[in-house]
């Protein structure tokens, strides 16, 4: 076998690997936090915000219309703002560390956030009747200036960490406590990992470990502990079977040291996710699922699902005569399709749709809607493009049978179709289905001949069931909003 080279900066390769006198390399520089450089980018727009509240009061009530007002009142309409917008960007996800490199990525998702704060501020303003109080001129200049001033403050600091990417600065350095074949399979997996992440040293107090294998071993459990005592790596990962004696001794000696000490499982590649450990008296258990939904997120939804499917029943039933006499004239058969499908916990549910072809599908065999299908009526077209067609849905979502934001429902013969092809398909069915979802606004509905595109739409229904939260349903349903007004997909 060939030897594992790991990955050490310049001069450091001898002496980690000098014989028999362990790593001697000098107190290194901190690498730098950015999880600390994301909260401070966090208080630094939130300041911006508020500044730009200050400047446009100065600028435009005090010199340009002469007018005499407190700023107190303005600072703090800024400052609420400031956090309102904060939570969003939060939600969003414009806080993580991929977002920020790619600042043009991301102007979709900071005009949403920073629109729906504004939004979010004046609605409480209107309903606390003091939305008169302030300038709509005032505000106006507030929201363009605090736009202009985050997205400056986004490129500067795109540039910034571009910088000190390449600088190495957040680079993380890992040691490995073990150089059996856990060991191995540890090491190769971190060096193919990302350029982030390097390997600085493997040390084993089992000498024989070293011989006959691809790692050199630079020491035991005590140089190891000397390592981590002169703070020269970020993390410890042990690599050590949990059958082995050894392992008590070993955990019990790294945890005088102030760095993350991590235990890796005999199986690397566990056949699901772990979101956690847990107690059940003495028993320690990794957490591979949980409920979708607590029993009070449970009626927040349904709160939330009943209060605005009413109000948005309300507002296009006027419509659904005009839109029925459409469908008649345009062709012969009912206004209305029903069709059965799978709802929560694989019960099986009629959703309601505005007819928009000729056929009404809904036997063991159902054909999906293609592009320029045949079928589709000349009205239906015009439905099926802007989601019209899916409007009655708000009676299934007033009835209990559905929600606004969940997994789209499928005909019960795709279900069968997909279920064996793609992997926790079923999934899907631990939450209501949706009028829209996290698939949908991020491309992945319609027509979906391809079993990949099916795989990408279970995925992202599956990753909202894992991260629900009221603010997720509310980007989804303005994301459906917009997306149905502007004709074309932004997320």
């Amino acid at each position: 076998m060939s030897k594992i080279d790991i990955s050490c900066e310049a001069g450091r390769d001898a002496a980690l690997l000098g014989a028999g006198a362990g790593p001697r390399t000098p107190r290194r520089k901190r690498s730098v936090s950015l999880a600390l450089i994301i909260d401070a980018v966090a208080l630094l727009e939130a300041a911006l915000i508020v500044l730009a509240a200050w400047a446009a009061k100065i600028g435009y009530l005090d010199f340009y219309l002469g007018a005499v007002e407190q700023t107190a009142p303005y600072i703090g309409v800024a400052v609420l703002l400031a956090v309102i917008t904060s939570l969003a960007f939060r939600r969003l996800g414009l806080y993580s560390a991929a977002r920020m490199r790619e600042p043009f990525l991301q102007n979709g998702r900071l005009s949403l956030g920073l629109s729906g704060s504004f939004l979010v501020l004046v609605s409480a303003l209107y309903v606390l009747k003091e939305v008169e109080q302030f300038s709509r001129g005032w505000m106006l200049l507030w929201f363009v200036g605090s736009g202009i001033a985050i997205l400056a403050c986004r490129l500067l600091l795109c540039v910034f960490l571009r910088s000190f990417i390449a600088r190495d600065a957040f680079r993380q350095q890992i040691a490995v406590y073990g150089a059996g074949e856990l060991g191995k399979s540890v090491v190769s997996y971190l060096r193919d990992l990302a350029s982030d992440v390097e390997v600085i040293g493997v040390f084993d107090d089992r000498r024989s470990a070293d011989r006959g294998t691809v790692l050199p071993v630079h020491g035991g459990l005590s140089e190891l502990v000397d390592f981590g005592k002169r703070e020269l790596c970020d993390k410890i990962i042990v690599a050590v079977p949990v059958s082995e004696q050894r392992l008590v001794r070993v955990m019990d000696q790294l945890s005088i040291l102030p760095v993350d000490v991590q235990l890796c499982p005999e199986t690397m590649h566990l056949p699901c996710s772990v979101f956690g450990f847990s107690r059940l008296g003495r028993l320690q258990l990794l957490d591979v699922q949980r409920r979708p939904m607590s029993a009070r997120d449970h009626y927040v939804k349904t709160a939330m699902d009943f209060v605005l499917a009413a109000i948005g029943l309300v507002l296009v039933l006027p419509f659904f005569p005009l839109i029925a006499l459409a469908i008649k004239l345009d062709s012969s058969g009912p206004v209305f399709f029903r069709q059965r499908r799978h709802g929560y916990n694989h019960q099986i549910i009629r959703v309601l749709k505005f007819r928009t072809m000729t056929v009404l599908e809904d036997g063991p065999v159902v054909q999906q809607a293609r592009k320029d299908d045949v079928r589709v009526t000349r009205v239906g077209r015009f439905l099926r493009a802007t989601n019209i067609d899916e409007l009655p849905q708000l009676l299934n979502v007033l009835k209990g049978d559905m929600s606004l934001v969940g997994p789209r429902p499928h005909a019960l013969a795709h279900d069968a179709f997909y279920a064996e092809l793609v992997d926790r398909y079923g999934s899907r069915l631990r939450v209501k289905p949706g009028i829209t979802g996290w698939a949908q606004v991020n491309g992945f509905s319609g027509e979906t001949s391809d079993p990949e595109l099916m795989r990408k739409r279970v995925e992202h229904d599956v990753h909202y069931i894992d991260n629900w939260s009221v603010w997720l349903d509310a980007e989804i349903i303005l994301w459906t909003v917009f997306m149905a007004l502007t004709g074309r997909l932004v997320h």
